[in-house]
């Protein structure tokens, strides 16, 4: 799976996962947002590229990003949050944790985490592991 495939993922997932939100225009205006525009960070795990972490006419925030695991490298332990969240891997091999299951994590693979389930990846040791994440918090009803 190539970058644009991957983006289309993540657009579909977000039109899925806020199908009942409103339906006004407020919010982040429909964009292209190129890699070099996305803000860029990197730690002893890896690197991390933020393309959004903005409201959207469905959620009250949005975060998008691509992730580069280093081998064996996670950015975080296993753990659990408010908001819904997807996790798309497109190249390389890691674990998984969701719940009180680890397992395989391949290319292709997409993980979904409801709000406060246990969730995670980690890389392989011998691989670098690249995946995108979208993570959001749905507006709610006025």
């Amino acid at each position: 799976m190539d970058f644009r495939q991957a983006m289309g993922v993540g657009a579909a997932l977000l039109l899925v996962g806020n199908a009942a939100g409103e339906t006004s225009k407020s919010g982040m205006p429909s964009t292209v947002t190129p890699q070099t525009a996305a803000r860029f960070d990197e730690g002893p795990w890896g690197k991390i590229w933020v393309y959004s972490e903005a409201a959207t006419v469905n959620t009250q925030d949005m975060f998008a990003a691509r992730i580069e695991l280093r081998p064996g490298a996670e950015i975080h332990p296993p753990h659990h949050h408010a908001e819904e969240e997807y996790l798309l891997v497109i190249s390389g091999r890691g674990r998984w944790t969701l719940g009180d299951k680890q397992f395989e994590a391949r290319a292709g693979d997409l993980l979904y985490a409801r709000p406060g389930d246990l969730h995670g990846i980690v890389a392989a040791a011998d691989s670098e592991l690249i995946f995108f994440i979208w993570k959001w918090r749905t507006k709610q009803p006025a």
